[in-house]
Order: C-alpha cells, then structure tokens, then sequence
C-alpha cells in the first residue's frame, strides 16, 4: 500500500532487540514454571507472543494445562502463585493470575489439558488450539496483523472485553488470514454491513450483531464480543481510511477541542463481581434510568467498571426550566371536575383539559438521584466522546 502504512509498520513492529527481551522475559517464565508445575501439568506459551503478532505494548500468557480431574480454582492457582508469588487474582470466564516481571504484565492461566475442543470444561481451553491454529495458517503475515490489530486499536474497536465490545486479537488474525493482509480485510469490512452475519452456527438465531465460526471449533461464535456500535464505526472507519488514508486511524490525535454538550457522569458502589460480570449488572442499572430520563432527550450512554461503577450520559439537556403540558380527562368523562378542582388554570385544547405545570424534576440530577438515592451524580458541560480518527 502506501509510504504511510509502511512508516505505521516502522512504528508498530518491535526492532529485534525488543522482540528478543520480550522472548527472553517469556522463555525466563517458561522455564521457571516448568520447574514449578507438579508431574502431569504442561506448560505452554500463547496468544500474541507465541504467534509473533504483538504489539509493542505487550502481555505475556502462559497457560498451564492441567489433567481434567484437577479443581483448576484451588490447585491451578496455588501452582500458578509459585510462578508470580506477588500476582493479582483475576477472573473472567475463569480464575487467574496476573502479575508483573521486568515491565512486562504476565498472565498465568490454569487450563485443562485436552486433546479435542469437544472435551473442553471451561472457555479458556480453546486458546492453546487458537495459538496452534493461528501459528500454522499465518504464512508471514505476522505484520499484516499488526498493522491491522494497530489499526483497529486506534478506532477504538480492538478488545474483546465487554468494556470495549470489540474485535478480539484472535478474531483480526483469523480475518487477516482469511482476507490475505490488512487491504484485503479492510476493502472487504468496508463493504460490510449490520448485522454481519458470515456464518450460520447451528441453532443460533443471531442474536449476535456479527457472527463468524470459530476455526477451531464449529459451535462458537468469535465475534459474539462485537457491539453494534464497534461494528458501525469500523465499518466506517474503513469506508473512509479507503477514501482517505491518514495516520491518525492508527494513532488517534487528542486535540483540546471546546466544551460543548450536555454530560451527566453518574457513579454508583461496584459490586462484589468479576469485570464483565459488574459491567453486565452495569448496563442493566444504565437501561433502567435512560428510561425515565426522556424529558432529557438522552442522545448517547456509555458504562465504564473501575474501583466505582460509572454511567456517562449525553444529553440535549440537563435542566428543564420551561412548563410542562399535562394532559387532563375529556370535559365528559369521569375525573374531569376533580382535575378542574386541582387545576384551577386549565385550559381546553383540542377537546381536552390541559394544564401548564411545573415538571416533576427540574434538572437531570434531581430525577436519577431520586431513582437511585445512593447515585453521586455530576452534570457538566462537556466535549463529548466522538469518532477518534477524527
């Protein structure tokens, strides 16, 4: 392609010397973990680093694969606290360790060690079959995959977590192979449309916006973790990258813009759960309140999980200082005196009794506090969150 996806390239691909201490770090783990791990428990390096598909800002994963009669949640971490004493216990779909060793984050993943994806007992059993599959379909398209994982980063659309509701590493490098390189899968996602649906997995409704078969095993979606609002910008970014290439698609510009719009940043206590468990309890607190702030004309919503749960809302307003219309009975009908009786003032209009009132809360803050009493809630005008190549 052009000078400019060649300098990206420059930029994104480790030199050697980066890539040996990034193997040397993992081939240090490797062997400390071999020495580690009881009789019957393998041990293998995989993801980005196994493939040589990674970026600069690298994690390193190390999967321990366990017999299946093992309890992966007691024995798989005390095994896994041997090899990073000081390591952060985590949990997914799965309990794990994280830790850091020499400036390089490590994951270490107790896994069951089985021979067909068939057998699998918990999701994280898959990854080693990705990590082969991956590494024998490439054929050197090793940086066709960065640039496209580096491209996808800086729309905002790399990242399977529910945080971010996007293309998962494994998925780029499954449709980079398919597609033969970053062109052809950014000519072929520019084409795309919502829903995505590339293949049909048995009985699966497609619920999912985007659905693919996983390679490696026909009964999974690996695109299940796409939003439709993910899709519609990567679609978009990559109708306009064709039109007009620009670095910024890889490497966004963060310009101080002006302050315009309406936000609302609401945070509420986290609950005691995993991250996507807490963002799943998120979203459905999020749904809730959007639906009794219509007098708002709520525009957009995200949710974000830290050390607080937080609702960001967009909003053409955050105070309502204008009369409300209330709409009364028909003059006839039952109930029509009592509400002349409340409402001294009314008026007919168009057959009915109606009134000018004052609404039930004036400002945004005032309506979600009283739905959730326990909310901090912040109004502010603010630059809201647009298209990052932008």
């Amino acid at each position: 392609m052009s000078d400019l996806i060649e300098k990206v390239k420059s930029e994104i691909i480790p030199q050697k010397k980066e890539e040996k201490e990034i193997k040397e770090i993992a081939d240090k783990i490797l062997k400390k973990a071999e020495n580690e791990v009881p009789e019957g428990v393998e041990v293998m390096l995989v993801g980005s680093v196994a493939k040589g598909t990674f970026l600069v800002d690298v994690d390193i994963d190390i999967f321990l694969k366990f017999p299946i009669d093992i309890d992966l949640k007691k024995e798989g971490l005390d095994v896994a606290r041997r090899i990073i004493s000081n390591g952060e216990e985590m949990y997914a779909s799965h309990p794990y360790l994280r830790g850091e060793i020499e400036g390089k984050f490590v994951d270490i993943v107790p896994c069951y060690n089985i021979d067909n994806v068939k057998d699998l007992k918990s999701a994280v059993d898959r990854t080693p079959f990705h990590t082969e599959y991956v590494k024998k379909e490439m054929n050197g398209m090793e940086n066709e995959i960065r640039l496209t994982k580096q491209f996808m980063k800086g729309i905002g659309a790399y990242g399977a977590s529910s945080s971010v509701g996007g293309f998962s590493g494994y998925l780029i490098e499954i449709l980079v192979i398919e597609k033969n390189g970053f062109e052809g899968f950014i000519k072929w996602l520019s084409e795309c449309k919502c829903p995505l649906i590339i293949h049909t997995i048995g009985e699966n409704k497609h619920r999912d916006i985007m659905v693919m078969e996983d390679p490696v095993d026909s009964k999974r979606n690996v695109a299940a973790s796409v939003t439709v609002d993910v899709l519609s910008v990567a679609i978009l970014a990559a109708k306009t990258f064709l039109k007009n290439e620009s670095r910024s698609y890889f490497f966004p510009n963060h310009k101080e813009k002006e302050e315009c719009g309406k936000m609302t940043i609401i945070n509420l206590n986290r609950p005691n759960m995993d991250d996507e468990s807490a963002l799943s309890w998120l979203r459905s607190e999020a749904r809730k309140i959007i639906r009794n702030l219509e007098d708002f004309k709520i525009i957009s919503c995200e949710v974000k999980i830290n050390k607080k749960a937080t609702i960001i809302i967009e909003s053409e307003i955050i105070k309502r200082s204008d009369k409300i219309k209330h709409i009364g009975p028909e003059p006839w009908k039952e109930g029509a005196v009592d509400f002349l009786v409340k409402y001294p003032n009314t008026s007919i209009f168009e057959g009915k009794m109606v009134i000018a009132k004052n609404p039930r809360f004036e400002t945004i803050e005032n309506a979600i506090q009283d739905l959730i009493p326990e909310a901090e809630v912040k109004s502010k005008e603010i630059m809201p969150k647009k298209l990052p190549w932008l």
